[in-house]
């Protein structure tokens, strides 16, 4: 078995329904927002990548106290 069709499995056993995007990566919808699981089949590693992006409008004066 690929390993996005094993991640698909065990998303599906933790009850989320996972869907592939127009790239074929693997996203599901948690808490209303979108997580993206990026697999590359050709590597031998064994990791994911979790992509949780997430955007808000800032308006003037609302940066971050860093910035």
């Amino acid at each position: 078995m690929k390993k996005k069709e094993n991640l698909v499995a065990v998303l599906e056993r933790m009850g989320y329904n996972p869907k592939y995007d127009d790239d074929g990566d693997v996203l599901i919808l948690y808490q209303m927002k979108h997580v993206y699981f990026l697999l590359h089949e050709e590597e031998e590693d064994n990791y994911v990548s979790l992509m949780y992006p997430q955007f808000i409008d800032i308006e003037d004066g609302d940066e971050s106290p860093g910035n």
